[in-house]
């Protein structure tokens, strides 16, 4: 229930009170998934980062995402070379450096860019660490 509206600065405040608890809004379940193959990925650093496991893939949602990314790498998803137009473009796929979204923010755009003639490298970078329990993770959000 709204109790009063506050005018200031062009901008509208409303304070509110909830009259009793509400239900938290239901998360997808988490599955892990295998690790992916990755042939055509450039490695950014020679090796993963000294005495860290292994990065976790997981379907979340409707798509695959990553998380504890130790090796990051560019994948590269390119136009036909008759198409090519010479533009390039790093997608980055967002996750608030808990976890990267690979599919809808990562394959799925640089594959929208390659169908435009745009060559795309999709970037899997370094996070911060997470729990390695799906079910902690998803506690955690």
């Amino acid at each position: 229930m709204i109790k009063s509206f506050h005018f200031s600065a062009g901008a509208i405040l409303a304070c509110a009170t909830i009259g009793s608890a509400q239900a938290a809004p239901q998360l997808p379940a988490i599955t892990a998934v295998a690790t992916p193959a990755q042939p055509d990925a450039i490695r950014l650093y020679a090796a993963p980062k000294a005495g860290a496991a292994a990065e976790q893939w997981e379907t979340f949602g409707s798509g695959r995402i990553v998380r504890n990314v130790v090796d990051p790498t560019l994948t590269p998803v390119l136009p036909a070379p008759s198409k090519a137009t010479g533009a390039a473009v790093i997608v980055a796929p967002g996750g608030a450096f808990l976890m990267l979204s690979m599919d809808s923010e990562g394959y799925a755009v640089a594959h929208w860019l390659a169908d435009r003639r745009i060559a795309a490298f999709v970037l899997k970078y370094r996070l911060n660490e997470s729990a390695r329990d799906p079910n902690e993770y998803l506690v955690s959000l």
